[in-house]
């Protein structure tokens, strides 16, 4: 599911920004065939057309580059963001220690966070593009906005490797106003990369929120908590299982 909504986003984008590499005009060969042009203009059209195509030509592949660089930066987002899921299904599948833990009634299913995650991964690798694209790599904001986005890959192996619910709460604290200052910067850069950012910053609030009340309903006592609790109990589980041939 997340690679398939990534596919369609990065493929409509590709699709929408090549299209017009390709469009070009009547060809010569239609005017040497027209019985109501004299000579001297067919001449002058030819010489036109001639100059309209390389130049279309020329252009074509910049524009085809273009293309390829803002997915790339798209895909890279994601890639990156992929790379904590291994980590988050060994606590959420099953019996993992997420879902025996103390959660809260409004918890959204685990099904949703894939999709919702690959497609915000994908707005902030093409929002940072354009802003690369305009500012170059040298930009105070795109380094603010890449050490947000390393911060934001070390928060799953915080809180669902490391069952540290504060530190990765802590984490968030980062996270919030540091996007705060990165949207309205990215906006006046590229108003296209600073809307982009808008849903990670409703989702980010949202989960910072979800972190909060885990926090809460889980409350850490001399560095050990629920969550800790829970995982060592299914770690003990998966021992014993293979243990006994299970």
């Amino acid at each position: 599911m997340m690679c398939r909504s990534t596919s369609i986003w990065l493929l409509a984008l590709c699709f929408l920004v090549q299209v017009q590499a390709f469009v070009v005009p009547k060809s010569a060969s239609q005017l040497m065939t027209s019985p109501h042009m004299k000579n001297s203009q067919v001449s002058t059209r030819i010489t036109h057309i001639s100059t309209r195509k390389s130049m279309s030509l020329s252009a074509a592949p910049p524009t085809m580059s273009l293309a390829n660089k803002s997915v790339t930066w798209a895909l890279l987002a994601v890639i990156g963001g992929a790379t904590g899921t291994p980590i988050v299904v060994r606590a959420t599948r099953g019996k993992g220690w997420y879902r025996r833990i103390n959660l809260p009634s409004w918890t959204p299913p685990d099904s949703i966070f894939g999709p919702v995650w690959t497609t915000l991964y994908s707005c902030m690798g093409y929002a940072a593009f354009k802003v690369y694209q305009l500012k170059g790599i040298s930009s105070p904001t795109l380094k603010l906005a890449f050490l947000h986005y390393a911060l934001n890959l070390v928060w799953a192996p915080v809180f669902f490797g490391m069952q540290r619910l504060r530190a990765a709460h802590a984490i968030n604290f980062f996270l919030l106003p540091s996007l705060l200052v990165i949207i309205p910067n990215f906006y006046r850069i590229n108003p296209l990369s600073g809307l982009l950012l808008l849903p990670y910053l409703f989702w980010l609030s949202f989960a910072t929120k979800l972190n909060e009340t885990i926090c809460r309903l889980n409350p850490t006592e001399k560095g050990y908590n629920n969550a800790m609790l829970e995982a060592d109990i299914s770690k003990l589980q998966d021992e014993a299982a293979k243990r006994v041939g299970l």
